[in-house]
């Protein structure tokens, strides 16, 4: 009876242990990224090749509410604050409906911007307590698409050391800034340097 009950209690243990905990990706050059939670599995992840540095990308979706968390790095520009404009246009041109453009022949999507702009998140990077002011591109957009339903995505853009790195949430209803904030925050602290000064025009 003993042997029993070990037996059903090692089998829940098992049972359990994989609530709540989420796989980890790597997307380099940036390495591990944050854990995003139990709802967020694999889409697609691949590189652009290009002569130097591979552009590189990763998709999630969410299998609760579809949503998409979008990431791609492109080679570091030697430039530690993004340029406004040359950034937005790569925005949305990169992920209009969440998944890479480039990765598909044939992408009928017609994209509307609603902000883009020079902003400030401030994080607090590992082992320091004192909080920093990071320039980053914050962006956002809605997508028409040929069916006649709308995205809207939020995300933003920096550079950092090792790459220019964007970061997009893409949503079939309303979203706010707050998912992706906090996935760029995490990402920030744990694998970059970054200029505090604002993007330049």
């Amino acid at each position: 009876m003993k042997m029993l009950l070990q037996l059903l209690l090692m089998g829940c243990i098992i049972g359990v242990a994989p609530c709540g905990v989420a796989k980890s990706h790597d997307l380099l050059p940036l390495g591990e990224l944050p854990a995003l939670g139990q709802d967020w599995e694999l889409q697609e992840s691949d590189s652009l090749k290009q002569p130097g540095t591979p552009v590189r990308w990763i998709v999630f979706r969410n299998t609760v509410s579809g949503d998409l968390l979008s990431l791609a790095t492109f080679p570091p520009e030697g430039q530690p604050k993004p340029k406004r404009n040359a950034h937005w246009d790569i925005a949305h041109e990169c992920f209009p409906d969440g998944r890479p453009a480039w990765n598909r022949a044939e992408l009928e999507t017609l994209t509307h911007p609603i902000l883009s702009g020079g902003s400030q998140l401030t994080v607090t990077k590992s082992g320091s307590n004192t909080p920093v002011q990071v320039a980053v591109l914050k962006y956002c957009f809605v997508t028409e698409l040929k069916d006649g339903k709308n995205l809207m995505a939020v995300g933003y853009c920096w550079s950092g050391d090792k790459a220019v790195v964007y970061v997009q949430h893409t949503s079939a209803t309303p979203i706010t800034s707050e998912f992706v904030d906090r996935t760029t925050r995490s990402l920030i602290q744990k694998h970059s340097t970054f200029d505090a000064a604002k993007p330049r025009e």
